[in-house]
């Protein structure tokens, strides 16, 4: 009786506290909250239009587990733009997907009219959009997402925060 009783709170413990999803059901706030960290690559340049892409390959983590993190951004051109404090920086718009361990997805992108801030190889962005979509446990999901990034070179850290409609 004594060892039933032990599996069975051993195995309650591991559903709550092991499986990084499990207590989601108690969390409060945005429904996703999550500190990004990784690398990113300028991929392309147009010489036309002034413009570059930029790939970014993370690891996301919050209550809801951990994601990898891939971004594709379109930033530029460079140059004056009031918008940044120190006066220099260019139009942005992204497209991100998130695929979890369980293999669920999720994606969103920039709303318009978004910007990032470059000072030396030090950027800066706040950035608003659109949950477009996902599989899994984020079937048919829609929604809001708003995020604040930092990069140095090739490295990057964001926060990025969403709500579901």
């Amino acid at each position: 009786m004594k060892t039933g009783i032990f599996i069975g709170v051993a195995a309650l413990g591991f559903a709550l506290f092991g499986v990084a999803d499990a207590h989601s059901w108690w969390h409060s706030g945005p429904d996703i909250s999550q500190r990004i960290s990784g690398s990113n690559f300028i991929v392309g340049f147009n010489e036309d239009t002034g413009q570059f892409t930029v790939l970014v390959n993370a690891i996301a983590k919050g209550p809801r587990g951990t994601a990898h993190h891939d971004v594709r951004a379109v930033v530029g051109p460079m140059g004056p733009y009031d918008r940044c404090a120190n006066g220099y920086g260019g139009d942005l718009s992204q497209v991100w997907v998130q695929t979890y361990r369980d293999g669920s997805l999720l994606s969103g992108v920039t709303d318009e009219g978004q910007f990032a801030c470059q000072s030396g190889a030090v950027s800066e962005t706040y950035v608003t959009g659109t949950l477009t979509g996902g599989t899994g446990r984020f079937e048919g999901v829609s929604g809001t997402w708003e995020a604040e990034g930092y990069g140095e070179g090739n490295l990057t850290t964001s926060t990025l925060t969403a709500e579901f409609d």
